[in-house]
């Protein structure tokens, strides 16, 4: 059982060695979302649900190696929509170009702390894939702008 510490980074320190335990049990699929809490209390916390407060690590221990794949697959294909858009010499250019900075500071700070839960991340990325992305009047269907 840990002790409770108010040093932050040694408390998620911590759970890295408990998280790699659990998860060598179903690295393929991992052990679920939010299954840490079902696992682990936080001693600090009077004994609630405890969660892993890196990224990285809840992906992986939530979803295995497939899931944290398709993951880090999804952001590189937003990331990359958004960086063909933000050559564009326009304000979509200058809005994709600001939403590449917002998921990068995001995914940075989540490494700090796993904000996941909250979807914050996916309406950012959803905002994001609007801008690539546009749907022609004349077709009804979706399209990659080019410049």
């Amino acid at each position: 059982m840990l002790t409770p510490t108010t040093d932050t980074i040694a408390w998620r320190l911590d759970r890295i060695s408990i998280a790699l335990k659990d998860w060598a049990g179903d690295p393929v699929i991992g052990l679920g979302a939010n299954s840490f809490g079902q696992r682990h209390l936080d001693p600090s916390q009077r004994n609630t649900p405890d969660h892993i407060a890196i990224l990285a690590v809840a992906a992986v221990y939530e979803s295995g190696v497939v899931g944290t794949a398709g993951l880090v697959i999804g952001f590189a294909l937003i990331l990359l929509a958004l960086w063909r858009k933000s050559r564009q010499r326009d304000a979509t250019g200058l809005l994709a170009a600001a939403y590449i900075g917002s998921l990068v500071s995001l995914l940075v700070a989540y490494q700090a702390t796993n904000a996941l839960n909250f979807s914050l991340i996916w309406l950012i990325a959803g905002a994001g894939m609007a801008i690539a992305v546009r749907v022609s009047p004349d077709e009804n269907r979706v399209t990659e702008q080019v410049a």
